[in-house]
Formats: structure tokens, sequence, C-alpha cells
């Protein structure tokens, strides 16, 4: 007997959005994406009756679901009536039926046990009043199929199936170096994709005019995750706040660059091949990269991995350097989509004062024949035209703190 399947909070959540925690894949088959306690009454000795909640809602008194879960994540199953405790095997147990009919072929105990996970006490959980339950944590080798029944031999009908599935994985490309602030000396990794990114082992490469290759620890990132939509930054002046997202310099180890300033730098954003390791040789492993000099004047070894990044399709050309002033408080990506091409214009720069372009320090006749001269793109949309004049004699007019 099928018994209030789902709830109205859940069904509509479920039709208006395309992606949720709880998802019915098909009839009695649903994908549970994230750890959930599920709570085990019964129907007679015919079903196993399955409720749990996420954020998607809550789904009460399943009849013997089928369930794809989800490795990397942890999953309970607790018994809240009496009788029927619930046992979790692999295939060897002889099942027949469909999903939401399994039933078990065999009423042997001995079969039963042979077929139940280990320790057979963890993979069982006695019925109410106790306070037993099963505490899984799925692992990539955990990724099958395996099925769960009553222990007690006579009842056949309370019998599922659980699928276990590889989790999405994140794109270590969705991280970007999304700002430079050089007036507080940070720079911010941001999470452009909707998975949260462990940074073990990840580690940076940074060059300015002198040095080159300076690389970030090897354990320096580890332990720390950047979640979906949301940064890290790391402080170049070691004065970070008490907060995970906020990382002293010093505490990552190795050596990078500096000083952090507007003159000729580049830096490449590694993450480590399947051998948990960064090879820096490897062009593939580059997450991003971005590289800037005053006036695109004056390289050095800013650009020592430029090539890297352009062989990957990461950066438009190894002299396309983002133009910064010596005043410059700091500069941000600005061009974010499927595609991770970066270029000068990706990104806009902060000055204090904009409209002094020859950085002297005074807004005259000079800024005017630096805007007119190389006829700058003042407004960062790729061509020089009206907008950029009306936009520079907006900043022209508005004056220098």
């Amino acid at each position: 007997m099928r018994m209030n399947r789902i709830t109205v909070g859940l069904a509509m959540v479920l039709a208006t959005f395309g992606h949720a925690q709880t998802t019915e894949v098909a009839p009695n088959v649903f994908r549970v994406e994230s750890g959930v306690n599920f709570e085990l009454s019964h129907n007679a000795i015919s079903d196993y009756l399955f409720s749990w909640t996420d954020s998607s809602g809550s789904v009460v008194n399943e009849s013997d679901p089928t369930l794809i879960l989800t490795a990397g994540q942890t999953y309970t199953f607790t018994r809240t009536t009496s009788g029927h405790p619930f046992i979790i095997t692999d295939t060897s147990m002889p099942v027949a039926g469909t999903d939401g009919s399994y039933f078990r072929t065999t009423a042997s105990g001995a079969v039963m046990d042979a077929a139940t996970l280990a320790p057979i006490a963890d993979f069982t959980a006695d019925p109410a009043p106790t306070a037993d339950f099963i505490e899984w944590t799925l692992v990539a080798g955990d990724i099958g199929d395996y099925f769960y029944t009553c222990r007690i031999t006579g009842h056949l009908d309370m019998t599922g199936r659980i699928e276990v599935v590889a989790g999405a994985m994140a794109e270590p490309r969705d991280i970007q170096i999304q700002r430079i602030d050089f007036d507080n000396g940070t720079i911010e990794f941001f999470n452009y994709g909707s998975i949260d990114q462990d940074l073990t082992g990840w580690r940076t490469c940074t060059h300015d005019f002198n040095k080159s290759r300076r690389y970030s620890g090897a354990s320096g990132l580890n332990g720390v995750t950047i979640e979906a939509g949301t940064s890290v930054f790391i402080h170049f002046n070691n004065d970070a706040p008490v907060d995970p997202d906020h990382l002293n310099r010093s505490s990552l180890g190795g050596s990078f660059a500096t000083p952090l300033d507007q003159d000729a730098y580049g830096m490449q954003l590694f993450f480590p091949g399947t051998n948990g390791i960064v090879s820096f040789g490897n062009s593939t492993l580059i997450a991003d990269h971005l590289q800037w000099n005053i006036d695109g004047q004056g390289v050095g070894s800013a650009d020592f991995r430029t090539s890297q990044a352009v062989s990957e399709g990461l950066w438009t050309a190894n002299g396309d350097f983002i133009s910064t002033m010596a005043i410059s408080s700091s500069l941000s990506l600005t061009e974010v989509g499927d595609g991770r091409l970066h270029g000068p214009s990706s990104y806009r720069v902060i000055d204090p004062c904009p409209a002094d372009l020859n950085g002297d320090g005074f807004l005259d006749f000079f800024d005017i024949v630096a805007l007119l001269g190389p006829r700058l793109d003042y407004n960062g949309d790729t061509v020089f035209d009206f907008f950029d004049i009306v936009a520079f004699l907006t900043d022209f007019q508005a004056g220098c703190p």
C-alpha cells in the first residue's frame, strides 16, 4: 500500500527547480544528493516506509523506495517503530522484482548474514525503542548496487535497492583570480562554479620584473575550501582577520614575488594532478593566469609562464599586460563566462584619479593628449569612440582626491 508518497512542498520544489537535493528520477526512484537521516517506519510485513527531509522539502512514508545516493556523503538509517531490524546487503542477496516492488527470494538467515555488509552490527539498524542506527559514509570504493531488507527471515517483501553513484566534480578552472587589491595587499580567489572546491594541494606561482618562479608551499592551502559563489583572500601583509576565508601569505609557506604592487607582475594558480601533486611544467594544471604592468611598459621576468597559459587558452597573448598606473588601487575580473580565455580587456583597473592618464598627479592638457594621442579605450569596451570621451570628461570634471 502506498502512503503519502511525497509532500506538497517537495513536489512544488521539484517542479520549479531543475536541480534539488532530492529528485524523483523515476517512479519509486529517488536521487538524494546530500547526506540525510532516513527514518524508517513500516506497513505490517509488506514495506518499510521511508521519510526524510532536506533543502528540497520532505518525503513522507515512501514504500520501499530505490535510493540513489552520492559518494562523499554520509547517510543514516534509523528505525522509528518496533520490530523489523533493517540491514544493508551486497548484491549476493537473492532478490527479484523491480523498483518499488523488490522481494527477497531466500528465507535463509545464513544467506542473509553472508550478504550483509561488514561488520554486520554497523549495517544493522535495530528497531525502536533502541537508539541504534546505521551511519554510512560513502566513498568512491562504495560505488555500485546494494539491497536492504528486514532481517526477519519470513518478511520477504520488506526489500529495496540502493545505488551509490559518484558525486558531481568541481571544475578547477571555476576558481578564478578575481581581484588584486594593491592598497590592502590582498589577492581574491573566487569560485564561479556551483560546487565547493577543496584547495588541498593547490599552489601559486608568481613573478615580477626581477624574480620568477616563486612557489607557495605544497601544503599551504591544504584543508581550505572555497564554497560555490564565495571567495578566499590571501593577505600579502600578513594582516588577515580571524576568518577561515582570509589567509596570511606567511601561513602558506614557500615564497611569493614581492611586493604586490602595480609594476610588472605575473601570477598563475595551479591545481594538483591525479597524483595530488602540482607539476608546474604541466600547463593543463593551470586554473587561472593574469599579468599586469604600468602602462604596458617593462616586463622583465613577469611573463615567465605566460606562454603556458596562452597554450591552454587561458590568456590572449604573451605581450598582453593589464595596464596599471603607479597610483592604481586595484584591478578586478569583469568578464566571466563558460570560456576561460582572459586578457587585458577582461579586467577593470581602479585608480583614485582615473582621468590622470599620465600619472603626474594633475588633471590638465597632457591627460587629454594621453587619451586622444593613442586613442585609449578609456571605458574598457574594446573600442575607442564617443563614449570613451564622455567617460573621460566625467572623471576629468570630478577632479582628483
